[in-house]
């Protein structure tokens, strides 16, 4: 079954099917839909996920053991499973028929390429995966600026969020058809218009989009989490300081902080005890955040940057561990 990125969230409402495949041209797209599956999902009581990395015929068989144990707790569970091209070519037919062919309970099985050049799409097991009745296939069509437009409007209608035409504008004029910009800016819109119960407090205005995005798309945010993310330590002290004198809101630097925690943790699997640790103290700061009790926030955040850096750099920074605990 075929399903548009756009009629995933509505799909999941009416039924679920026990397989989903992602596959698009754009990482960061398929990242974030993804993403949106796997928080669609949790509030249907999926709150267990499971990773598997399939780059060997012997990882199909572990998955499809896995399949046969049940959950930890008996919650319900998603198997996170990235395919991989390596030795896995025609010999895997029989696993995939098996696994395809599964009786799931409670369990919903999520197959992700990161992009359609993958030689394994073209594998005949793979497109007969994609074809069957009880798999719903989501495939990404190839991103153009030339609709950047149009898709801007969609990601607002997906995330059921009013904007007006002069803040769409707005957009396309700050983010030029950079999608992990948009994605990032996208998502700083949601928390800044929705509240905690996430109702929408009122409709995307020009006005926000200048004073949110604008500072962010020339010189802040993203530069800041890519600098921590290279271990530049002087490059991030610079962003950190600029921003500090924009007065920007210290929960948007904490939520930039731990969202690329997050994606280092996936793409970074032997960093991830120092990264854990990382999001441990960030959630600590959370409450300080949105209470603004804490004169001292601002420093506290700025050392939690230092430390995601230098766990970028290789570098023990038990030291700003201790501090902050």
């Amino acid at each position: 079954m075929q399903i548009k990125p756009s009629e995933l969230s509505e799909h999941l409402k009416r039924s679920l099917k026990p397989i989903y495949i992602i596959a698009g041209e754009d990482y960061a797209l398929c990242r974030e839909l993804r993403n949106r599956l796997y928080a669609d999902l949790r509030l249907q009581g999926y709150t267990d996920v499971e990773r598997f990395e399939l780059k060997e015929a012997s990882h199909w068989q572990v998955l499809s053991t896995r399949l046969r144990t049940l959950s930890l707790f008996s919650n319900k569970r998603v198997m996170d499973c990235r395919l991989l091209e390596g030795k896995v070519k025609q010999h895997v037919e029989k696993e995939v028929n098996e696994i395809s062919n599964f009786h799931f309970k409670d369990t919903i099985l999520v197959f992700w390429l990161e992009n359609t050049d993958n030689p394994l799409s073209k594998l005949l097991w793979f497109q007969n995966l994609t074809k069957k009745s009880n798999v719903g296939s989501i495939f990404i069509p190839a991103f153009s600026p030339v609709n950047f437009s149009a898709w801007l409007k969609e990601q607002f209608q997906v995330m059921k969020l009013p904007v007006t035409k002069e803040a769409l504008v707005a957009l396309q004029r700050l983010l030029e058809g950079n999608i992990s910009a948009s994605l990032n800016a996208l998502q700083l819109l949601s928390l800044y218009y929705k509240s905690n119960s996430g109702a929408v407090t009122e409709e995307v205005t020009e006005e926000v989009v200048v004073e949110l995005i604008a500072p962010e798309a020339e010189y802040g945010l993203f530069d800041l989490v890519r600098a921590a993310e290279k271990g530049d330590f002087q490059k991030m002290a610079s962003i950190f300081s600029y921003l500090k004198n924009t007065e920007i809101a210290p929960l948007l630097l904490l939520w930039a902080l731990t969202k690329e925690t997050r994606r280092l943790i996936q793409m970074k699997p032997g960093l991830a005890p120092q990264l854990y640790n990382l999001l441990a103290i960030a959630k600590k700061l959370d409450a300080e955040c949105k209470t603004s009790a804490n004169t001292f926030l601002l420093q506290k955040l700025y050392r939690l940057y230092l430390h995601l850096a230098g766990v970028q750099n290789g570098i023990e920074n038990n030291c700003t561990i201790r501090w902050y605990v």
